[in-house]
């Protein structure tokens, strides 16, 4: 027991005394008041000490609270950048992509690009179907590099439709792709002499030599383009003749059965007799 302790016990026991034996009771009431006072001041430092350690833990456990928060908001922000970066680096990604169609659209290939052109696909064997598309596309897009220099209206018109028949093939071929190799002539021969025919009418046809000869070139060459307009034609109608031989298998099988159940009146579904 502490020494403070043993005189405060010593301090009530006399103020007892006194007070109640009457001897001193001022003095007695006095030591009671002091013990009292001395009791009071005591708890009061104990709260104090209690409340303050309190407090001292709440605000720690605040702080830390305070610091694990700023850790989240500074990863969600590093995260943020992040993502910002890559959406940017992204999008940045496409603009250019974007840029280098248009200035592809816009780009106009040379007699002799052309040429070259014609070279690399005519010594590469074995092409993939991917390949075949952009070597079709390709070509494709010189034949209107063609066309823009060509003076004679009739004969850019039909270049123009060949363009247009092309692109339909394109787009049918990129979804059945097992239909490309059954253009292999068309994506070998037909499509680079034609661009070669047209270079060589652009040529005789900015010499402007008005000879006989001329004339008769670029006459057989305007022929030719109108057949070859429609032999494509016919190429693209045969990427679909499977599908029309399947419609009308089916539409057959239809009609046995519709007649098998009564249905006798319906008129013969032979696709080929309706097209």
């Amino acid at each position: 027991m502490s020494k403070n302790h043993n005189n405060d016990n010593k301090l009530l026991i006399w103020g007892l005394i006194l007070t109640f034996s009457g001897i001193g009771s001022g003095i007695g009431v006095i030591f009671l008041l002091i013990y009292a006072y001395k009791k009071i001041l005591s708890k009061y430092s104990s709260f104090k000490d209690f409340f303050q350690k309190g407090i001292d833990e709440a605000l720690l456990q605040n702080e830390l609270r305070n610091k694990d928060s700023a850790k989240v908001i500074y990863a969600q922000k590093i995260e943020t950048v992040n993502n910002d970066e890559s959406q940017s680096q992204h999008e940045d990604k496409i603009k250019e992509e974007q840029k280098i169609k248009e200035e592809s659209k816009n780009y106009e290939y040379s007699t002799q690009e052309i040429l070259d052109k014609l070279s690399y696909y005519n010594e590469k064997n074995n092409l993939t179907n991917e390949e075949i598309l952009e070597k079709i596309s390709i070509l494709n897009k010189m034949l209107l590099d063609l066309e823009k220099r060509i003076d004679k209206t009739e004969l850019k018109n039909d270049i123009k439709d060949i363009n247009i028949i092309i692109e339909k093939m394109l787009k049918t071929l990129k979804n059945k792709k097992s239909k490309i190799k059954k253009i292999n002539n068309f994506t070998t021969y037909y499509l680079p002499v034609t661009l070669k025919i047209l270079i060589k009418y652009d040529e005789v046809e900015n010499l402007k030599l008005n000879t006989s000869n001329s004339k008769e070139f670029m006459n057989t060459v305007e022929e030719k383009i109108k057949m070859i307009k429609d032999s494509f034609n016919k190429q693209l109608e045969s990427l679909f003749v499977d599908d029309f031989d399947d419609i009308e298998a089916e539409l057959n099988v239809l009609e046995t059965m519709l007649k098998s159940d009564g249905y006798t009146d319906i008129d013969d579904f032979n696709l080929r007799k309706k097209m």
